[in-house]
């Protein structure tokens, strides 16, 4: 029975809903395979931060005093009152920190110690089940004797067997050792929970967490695993905290872009802005007596004046960032590459624009990854261009050639081109290229991320050097596109 399983009180709509996330989760059902018993302790994991306000039962049997251990462990720390804010009602939130911890155990007990502890649960079950036996029978032999009448013999064989193999159990359980220490639990608990804190906001700054602004829903199996890519990763992890800071700058960008755009009228205001001070307002002038009534109102920025909103209403073609992923770029410059990849293509769905990514390196080594609409921006393409890295030499004409054939179709594109690096182009190759960019009418934006490159000059409209220009100004241009 289900009181027998767990330490946290829950009720069937708590089980039903750890049930289908355990389905749809193969990281959760690699650790629920482990050992009998182990899926029980992730559900209590689980429900522990998943739900309103869970309960830790006070009692619970013999079995169940290592679930008990880990729970406690859990309740208590100060990780995990920070965690539910985020976790609570958020049923793959709790599943991310549920997968985080039970990894932490593993690494910080080791997993013979965690499949010892599965059996000794399994040995004290067996315990109770074979002592409810003996009480059984000893209300039969009772009752015989109540009446006079002598004692069954296989019942009195049954209930010896029964007590020798409860004294089997109990040796059993003295050479598996003792329980871990609740420091080594608390420290594996601790450890699981913080992961798990950062691994939710990485989520959430690469678009795919459960509030607003997010890109696209996707299913709990991938926000699981690429929690557990960012959990476990440290280029991930990096990548994803650069993300989330440049994805803000982006937005700002994109508002302040729209803020100062071409305005129409979308309401009534007040204030002192005589460009948009309502004609009615103004007939107070021309009157001496009405003309203190606009001054003191002009002063008190009381005036009825046009609201305001810019607009930017042009039809855009897709934005491609092409990628640099020659050897030289191995490390900051290929993580802070691809961040600012994350957040153009965030800018590409909010705009309803095609988006494309294309790593490169030499001329035989590329992959291109293209996004007609948000819901193919899944966790699945995050991971793959993250991690695509080649390592090879450096060759402009074929990203740039892979471009082309991208927006054929679709004229007007931004192209962000980054490299740290040279290379040259040939002549026939660079008048084609133009030839083409002048009748679709795209721009090349290229980012030098390492020395000066006289090579981009020939095919871009502007060439920042991140070095000389800084990030601020570079960035200030690229998410204004």
């Amino acid at each position: 029975m289900s009181r027998d399983r767990f330490v946290i009180e829950q009720d069937l709509y708590d089980q039903d809903a750890f049930n289908g996330l355990y389905e749809q989760s193969e990281a959760l059902k690699a650790y629920g395979r482990k050992e009998q018993g182990y899926r029980d302790l992730l559900e209590d994991i689980w429900a522990s931060l998943y739900k309103v306000s869970p309960v830790l039962k006070e009692k619970v049997p013999s079995h169940l005093r290592f679930h008990k251990q880990v729970m406690e462990g859990v309740i208590q720390t100060t990780q995990y009152h920070t965690l539910r804010p985020k976790t609570r009602l958020d049923e793959v939130a709790s599943a991310i920190a549920t997968v985080s911890v039970a990894r932490q155990l593993e690494d910080e007990l080791g997993e013979e110690q965690l499949r010892k502890e599965m059996i000794k649960k399994q040995m004290h079950r067996e315990i109770t089940e074979l002592q409810q036996a003996i009480d059984t029978i000893d209300q039969v032999l009772q009752h015989a004797a109540n009446q006079g009448k002598p004692a069954p013999e296989r019942l009195l064989d049954k209930k010896n067997r029964y007590k020798a193999a409860i004294d089997q159990l109990k040796q059993d359980l003295k050479s598996l050792g003792r329980a871990p220490s609740k420091q080594k639990v608390r420290i594996a608990v601790r450890r699981g929970l913080a992961s798990a804190e950062q691994a939710i906001e990485e989520i959430e700054a690469l678009g795919y967490g459960t509030g607003s602004g997010q890109m696209a829903k996707v299913n709990p199996e991938d926000r699981i695993k690429l929690a557990e890519k960012l959990i476990y990763n440290t280029k991930f992890r990096e990548i994803a905290r650069m993300a989330g800071r440049l994805k803000n700058i982006a937005m700002k960008k994109q508002k302040d872009k729209i803020k100062h755009g071409r305005d129409e009228i979308v309401d009534i205001t007040t204030g002192n802005d005589l460009a948009r001070v309502l004609p009615s307002e103004l007939v107070y002038l021309k009157n001496p007596l009405t003309k203190r009534i606009f001054l003191r109102r002009f002063a008190e920025r009381q005036l009825l004046q046009y609201e305001m909103q810019g607009q930017d209403t042009k039809a855009k073609g897709p934005i491609i960032v092409c990628i640099d992923c020659s050897g030289s770029m191995r490390g900051y410059r290929e993580m802070w590459a691809k961040a600012v990849a994350f957040a153009l293509m965030q800018i590409a769905v909010k705009q309803k624009r095609k988006f494309s990514t294309i790593c490169f390196s030499s001329s035989s080594e590329i992959e291109k990854w293209v996004v007609n609409n948000p819901s193919e921006v899944t966790p699945d393409l995050i991971i793959s261009i993250i991690e695509t890295f080649f390592g090879g030499g450096t060759d402009f004409q074929t990203p740039l050639n892979e471009a082309l054939s991208i927006m054929s179709d679709m004229p007007e594109a931004d192209v962000i081109f980054i490299t740290d690096g040279d290379c040259e182009v040939t002549d026939i190759w660079l008048n084609e290229f133009l030839k083409n960019k002048n009748n679709l009418r795209f721009k090349v934006y290229s980012i030098q991320v390492g020395f000066h490159s006289t090579t981009l000059e020939k095919f871009s409209d502007i060439v920042f050097l991140l070095q000389d220009d800084g990030e601020d100004v570079v960035l200030s241009e690229i998410f204004q596109i």
